[in-house]
């Protein structure tokens, strides 16, 4: 019989990782300022999706995404 003990293990490892990426991540949304202004990086990912996308997609980030920047930057 297999134990399930090393496979928890592994899972908690990786879920720890996670977590440490997405924090790291959202931290630095929360503490530049400049996140959700108009020229921030949220605007700049906005503008380079536009350009990369099309179809429904760039209908909705030109339509409903860039003209409430920073509603959804927030």
């Amino acid at each position: 019989m297999i134990s399930a003990r090393p496979y928890g293990l592994w899972l908690a490892i990786i879920r720890i990782y996670t977590g440490i990426f997405w924090i790291s991540h959202a931290l630095q949304k929360m503490i530049d300022p400049r996140f959700a202004s108009q020229s921030g990086s949220f605007d700049r990912l906005v503008t380079a999706s536009i350009g990369s996308s099309s179809g429904v997609y760039r209908d909705f980030l030109l339509g409903t995404i860039q003209p409430h920047l920073t509603l959804f930057a927030t």
